[in-house]
């Protein structure tokens, strides 16, 4: 068991103790079915094979590893790879990309929203303040007053908006530049 626990080193604690725990279930099953110690032993093999497969280096499935599963590749392969991931981004993510950066402009237009209803407003208090300036005339003060409140809160909103669609932008990205990154390395996604 020492031999195992000195050969998994390169695992966390946590899973080296499942390991055991999976191997001291062995060691019990094959007692309690009268086997000796030595039997069950040569039964799971050598302890540096058995870490191997632990490891993923042998045959064993390892789905439920922590450790991601690395292809070995060459420079060229590396190199290839990015080429090909490097046009698929320029067809298909990059015009995408564009897109949704361009959308940027929501919050542009939410602080305009914002700035005519208030200036809606400003209007509003001139024309009640000096109703004899005839360069603001307001036949309907109601309806712009509502006007006015109903711009505001629709520049509020495309601002709220903004804020959500920055960080799914932000997610996004950063979620495809590690895929890219693990396909050009060789590890699984």
């Amino acid at each position: 068991m020492s031999q195992l626990r000195g050969a998994l080193a390169a695992l966390p604690e946590e899973k080296v103790r499942e390991i055991e725990d999976d191997i001291s279930r062995h060691f019990e099953e094959g007692r309690e079915n009268g086997e000796p110690e030595d039997d069950i032993a040569v039964r799971l093999g050598d302890p540096a094979a058995l870490a191997k497969e632990y490891l993923g280096d042998g045959d064993a499935d390892m789905a439920d590893s922590p450790l991601p599963a690395v292809k070995k590749r060459g420079f060229l392969t590396k190199f290839w790879i990015a080429v090909g991931m490097g046009f698929f981004t320029l067809v298909f993510v990059f015009p995408f990309w564009i897109t949704l950066v361009s959308l940027w402009i929501v919050p542009a237009c939410g602080v305009i929203f914002i700035l005519s209803g208030v200036l809606v407003f400003v209007m509003l208090l001139i024309n009640a303040t000096f109703p004899n300036v005839t360069w603001i005339a307001v036949d309907y003060p109601m309806v712009s007053f509502f006007a006015a409140i109903s711009i505001i809160s629709l520049g509020g909103l495309f601002c709220i908006a903004a804020k959500y669609y920055g960080q799914f932008l932000i997610f996004t990205t950063k979620k495809y530049l590690q895929f890219f990154y693990n396909t050009v390395n060789g590890r699984d996604a």
